[in-house]
């Protein structure tokens, strides 16, 4: 599995380790996030561009350094593309210590996936989820699990329309780029049972872009030091418009989200039966008894076995 798992004594240290003050890399505005966290997207601040391990010399080394953790296509793909199999379906014939060497020559688009697998990086990432967690403890519960990724991209590359199965922090650090956001809640983009399916175990299913989504969408026009919030499975497309970016991705999961994923399993499993369950979010009650019913099932499994 991708990403970082986070038990309570690691997301205790992560949320101690923030810095505080001056040393704050993000700039989260309380009452911005009051009012609209995980609910609709907003902008944020940050000072990231300071950093020189986010600039494209540290990230040239980095992505020679961790092959492994690098991946690269053609930039310019079709909105729609499926982003799980973009890799494959659009692939540059050239190697990738070329794409590396000079990323707008071949209109690239690379992919660092888990940064903080790279020892010098970790302590950065590390920090800002401490951040966000800081940022967003009076209305968040523990986070559970984080992942980054950093995107390092070139004139018009193209991120497909798709939904992650986690909440996000987009951070621009260099360049320009263009981020549509639509409702995840809204069901002329995502119906009920899209919704479930897309959380259910092992799915690789994403809800596809649709006549229904134009015009529907909030854009931001990021710049270097702006970013924006991506509340949980908010569908979202992304557009490269300077000739060269770099943006980098905070992604996470916490006991509540890990709750509402619960509650759309059960209702996809229902599905499955037959049966029409009650959209999760309309009764907190009712999806933290499915929760409740998927543990209890799993503790059950543990046991037999």
């Amino acid at each position: 599995m991708l990403g970082e798992l986070l038990n309570r004594s690691q997301a205790r240290k992560i949320l101690a380790g923030a810095p505080a003050g001056k040393a704050r890399q993000l700039k989260i505005d309380g009452a911005l996030t009051a009012a609209h966290y995980d609910r609709q997207p907003y902008r944020i601040t940050h000072r990231l561009g300071e950093n020189p391990l986010l600039h494209w010399p540290a990230l040239q080394a980095l992505c020679r350094r961790r092959g492994d953790l690098v991946g690269v296509r053609r930039g310019e793909v079709r909105v729609e593309s499926d982003i799980s199999h973009s890799f494959e379906e659009y692939p540059l014939n050239v190697s990738q210590e070329e794409v590396i060497a000079d990323p707008i020559a071949h209109r690239a688009y690379l992919l660092v996936t888990n940064p903080e697998r790279d020892e010098t990086y970790r302590p950065l990432i590390e920090s800002l989820v401490g951040e966000i967690a800081q940022a967003t403890r009076a209305l968040e519960s523990r986070m559970t699990w984080y992942s980054c990724y950093i995107f390092i991209s070139t004139q018009s590359a193209i991120t497909p329309y798709h939904q992650d199965r986690e909440l996000n922090y987009l951070l621009q650090i260099e360049g320009t780029k263009h981020v549509d956001l639509w409702d995840p809640r809204d069901d002329a983009i995502m119906t009920p049972a899209e919704r479930d399916e897309l959380l259910a175990y092992g799915s690789s299913q994403r809800p596809s872009y649709r006549p229904a989504c134009e015009g529907r969408a909030q854009r931001f026009d990021l710049e270097p030091g702006q970013g924006v919030h991506h509340p949980f499975i908010a569908p979202h497309l992304v557009t490269t418009s300077s000739g060269f970016s770099i943006s980098l991705a905070v992604t996470y999961r916490t006991t509540r989200t890990e709750v509402l994923t619960s509650a759309h399993r059960v209702n996809h499993r229902m599905r499955t039966h037959g049966w029409i369950p009650r959209p999760v979010g309309q009764a907190p009650l009712v999806d933290r008894s499915k929760a409740m019913a998927i543990s209890a099932w799993r503790q059950l499994r543990r046991f037999v076995k």
